[in-house]
């Protein structure tokens, strides 16, 4: 994969660069890391017999003790973050 994304990044300035309009105001979004309350909600908003992404994990497998799952996700992301 690594190779892949080196092939697309490696290339030259284009020609003619796109006129992108600079935003005229910035956006309210926070960077921060989630809390586990925002975790768990999220863990409980989905409809069960549904996946959660492309790794295809059911949503009943975290709304089993979507503590213990909002914890493991905030050490995941936190590893994350750090890299």
């Amino acid at each position: 994969m690594a190779e892949h994304f080196s092939k697309i990044l490696k290339r030259p300035d284009p020609e003619n660069p796109p006129d992108i309009t600079p935003a005229s105001e910035d956006l309210d979004i926070s960077t921060n890391p989630p809390t586990q309350e925002e975790i768990i909600k999220a863990i409980k908003s989905p409809k069960s017999n549904k996946s959660l992404g492309q790794d295809a994990s059911k949503v009943e497998l975290f709304k089993i003790n979507p503590e213990l799952a909002a914890d493991t996700l905030l050490l995941f992301c936190g590893n994350l973050r750090e890299r």
